[in-house]
């Protein structure tokens, strides 16, 4: 069991280095994401947040602010692969939000990858990201650092 568990770890820190290798900075990407009634609810249920409530503008229903932070930096991150390879966990953020979202309007998130490092055993990269509705309006902005994956490379003995 313990052999199959580092395997598994093995698998997933060469997934995370590939792909962290591959990754260049200064390579910009871009995304599209609209928000659905049942994302926004899946979200909500999952953090506990009383929904609609106050999200709400004009009676339609509106897009938690925390859902709009999540898009940029997982466009950098691993999508497939072992399980410890997707995602990873936020270290640094600083985010601004300007304005509210409604559901099903389409945003577009424009991102750079600033840096990428090799720190304790993890992999991580910063992500410098704007989002903007379909009328081109600003939404938000942040930058944001995060691991690739959560498998943790063994120290050196």
């Amino acid at each position: 069991m313990v052999e199959s568990k580092q395997a598994d770890v093995d698998e997933a820190i060469a997934a995370i280095q590939a792909h962290f290798d591959r990754l260049q900075i200064g390579s910009r990407k871009q995304r599209t994401v609209t928000y659905s009634e049942s994302e926004v609810s899946d979200y909500v249920r999952r953090v506990g947040i009383e929904y609609p409530g106050r999200y709400r503008e004009n009676g339609a229903r509106l897009v938690p602010p925390g859902m709009i932070f999540l898009p940029p930096a997982r466009t950098y991150g691993l999508q497939e692969g072992p399980p410890m390879a997707r995602g990873g966990f936020f270290t640094a953020a600083k985010r601004s939000y300007r304005r509210p979202v409604r559901l099903d309007e389409t945003l577009t998130f424009d991102g750079e990858l600033s840096e990428k490092f090799e720190r304790g055993g993890y992999y991580y990269i910063v992500v410098r990201w704007t989002a903007r509705g379909a009328d081109g309006v600003e939404v938000g902005e942040g930058e944001e650092e995060h691991t690739l994956g959560s498998a943790r490379k063994p120290r050196p003995s």
